[in-house]
């Protein structure tokens, strides 16, 4: 009997050293920061390269190589949506801001299990008019919008941060622990701030949201 006891008590606990992490541990993911020495850098992933300078003219065409060459607390004026499609990620310190003429996303979070936080980062649409969606938070996918972060300067015929799955996938996870969400305006049938789709999910422990306007439908969420 003490022998099936120790050998239970011995599964037991090699159950417990081996159980997994959580999938949204923040150890698990990588972090991304400007590494560079550039006040401002263009990103343009159709027209770009990375062997070029990332100055007005000769953009880059990955997001990794502008952030190699703006420096913490720059600009990377941004002519393609950016996407995070797997994995954890931390960005941190940098301003993404719709190049001239630009009316497209500038940041996609996509796919199960993909999560995104973004620290000190301003997301501005630099009130290109009639504008597509600004972010998009998307299929299972997790976005936290955390202390120091904006999202801004939207002016589009949709809203400016969306939260969306399909019929049968994840429910996708806007998350606000701080920061704001402000200045946007949306032409259209859909709030000006946040756009919350069926079966998807808005958790507010922080962080303001304020001064967005529609059309139609609710500035703030919807």
């Amino acid at each position: 009997m003490k022998k099936l006891l120790s050998l239970c008590l011995a599964l037991c606990m090699a159950f417990t050293l081996a159980a997994p992490a959580f999938a949204d541990a923040p150890s698990a993911g990588q972090v991304l920061a400007p590494s560079g020495a550039m006040d401002a850098v263009y990103y343009n992933p159709t027209t770009g390269q990375d062997g070029n300078t990332g100055e007005s003219g000769s953009p880059v065409a990955t997001f990794a190589k502008a952030l190699s060459l703006v420096e913490p607390g720059g600009t990377i004026y941004v002519n393609g949506q950016i996407e995070f499609l797997s994995g954890v990620t931390t960005l941190s310190n940098v301003t993404l801001q719709r190049g001239e003429g630009y009316t497209g996303i500038v940041l996609m979070v996509q796919g199960s299990g993909t999560a995104l936080t973004v620290t000190d980062v301003t997301i501005d649409g630099a009130n290109n008019t009639n504008a597509n969606l600004l972010v998009v938070v998307q299929n299972g996918a997790k976005l936290t919008i955390a202390a120091g972060s904006k999202v801004c300067g939207h002016n589009g015929i949709y809203t400016a941060v969306t939260v969306e799955t399909s019929p049968t996938g994840a429910p996708s996870v806007l998350e606000m622990t701080g920061g704001e969400i402000s200045g946007n305006r949306c032409s259209g049938n859909y709030a000006g701030g946040v756009q919350v789709s069926n079966r998807c999910i808005f958790e507010l422990s922080g962080g303001v949201i304020k001064n967005n306007t529609a059309l139609d439908s609710g500035g703030g969420v919807r």
